[in-house]
């Protein structure tokens, strides 16, 4: 199924190797946002990379914490889609969470 993460009007990833387990979503994402076009683009890619970041350090002897997430608190309140060809999209309930691997998962409401 071909499917794309938006942020409101823009682009954030293309998504391939889609499932839904326990009501969670996941998928491998090739992040279309590369260069920063303006404020916005800047806090979605800033998000993407210290998601991802935040996410490996899981591992480490000290964990982050996740107050860590509220500077980017205005781009985890909404705004995001999943578009798979289907009207309307697919609205995301949770902000989708990035892994190392260029793996990404989120919910839709349920």
């Amino acid at each position: 199924m071909p499917a794309e993460l938006w942020y409101g009007a823009i682009l954030v990833g293309r998504l391939a190797d889609v499932f839904r387990s326990d009501g969670i979503w996941y998928a491998t994402v090739d992040v279309a946002i590369r260069e920063p076009v303006g404020e916005l683009e800047r806090k979605l890619i800033g998000y993407v990379a210290f998601c991802t970041d935040w996410n490996e350090r899981q591992q480490g002897a000290d964990p982050p914490d996740a107050d860590e997430f509220d500077r980017y608190a205005d781009v985890i309140d909404g705004g995001w889609t999943v578009h798979t060809g289907t009207v309307p999209p697919c609205v995301v309930e949770d902000p989708p969470v990035f892994f190392p691997g260029g793996e990404v998962s989120w919910r839709e409401p349920a």
